[in-house]
């Protein structure tokens, strides 16, 4: 057998498998890729609203609510969030012991959170006494960790004049699975606004592709 023909005719064979494998990976889609390989999710302690003067921490609240109801629920892998340390990000220099370990990152900001007032704050003057709804609007932002790509945006609002406990921050830590935050009117509208921003995250993720970034290239190979 000739060794030039014997050569040619093996890199034939190579190329071949290699195109078929890539033209197989096309086909099957990043749908079914991911299903192998789970995007890594962090959500992000939310930004309170700009004006926002009154004790307790919405943005805190909002973002654990929505981690919670993330946990367990898609074909991603939710881990808690680690920012980078400032220096770092200042010196504008990563590498992968210093970047977050998460893909995406889930960003909010909290616009307007009015409590409202119920028909007992409000001292059940008549049976006709309007109650002030409780109302949030937030927006929600997804991004990728290390180049900060945006891949989702959307701004969420939602009210509520259901419910007849009123809501403070002033009893301490809540507990948002409590009948008190639920049958209160900012309970409901915040289960409202979490149901809303879950449905969207996973939608978006869906569309959200598996990249790879080079993160550092070593010269010795």
């Amino acid at each position: 057998v000739n060794p030039v023909g014997f050569k040619n005719m093996r890199n034939g064979i190579v190329k071949f498998l290699v195109l078929s494998i890539v033209a197989a990976m096309l086909l099957w889609g990043t749908t079914s890729v991911s299903a192998f390989y789970k995007k890594r999710v962090a959500v992000e302690l939310f930004e309170n609203p700009a004006d926002w003067n009154q004790s307790g921490e919405p943005g805190s609240l909002i973002s654990e609510m929505i981690f919670h109801a993330l946990e367990g629920t898609g074909n991603y892998q939710l881990i808690p969030f680690a920012p980078v340390p400032e220096e770092v990000a200042q010196e504008g220099s990563r590498t992968e012991k210093t970047r977050n370990p998460a893909q995406i990152i889930i960003e909010g900001r909290v616009l307007n959170f009015n409590l409202g007032l119920t028909s007992k704050e409000l001292g059940e003057a008549s049976e006709n006494t309007k109650k002030i709804p409780a109302e949030v609007e937030m927006e929600l932002v997804l991004k990728d960790s290390f180049t900060h790509k945006i891949h989702a945006r959307k701004i969420i609002k939602k009210s509520s004049i259901s419910g007849s406990y009123p809501f403070t921050f002033l009893e301490g830590p809540l507990n948002f699975k409590s009948p008190v935050f639920q049958n209160s009117a900012m309970g409901d509208a915040l289960d409202k606004i979490v149901k809303d921003s879950v449905s969207f995250i996973k939608n978006a993720l869906k569309s959200v592709p598996l990249e790879a970034v080079i993160i550092e290239v070593d010269e010795k190979g």
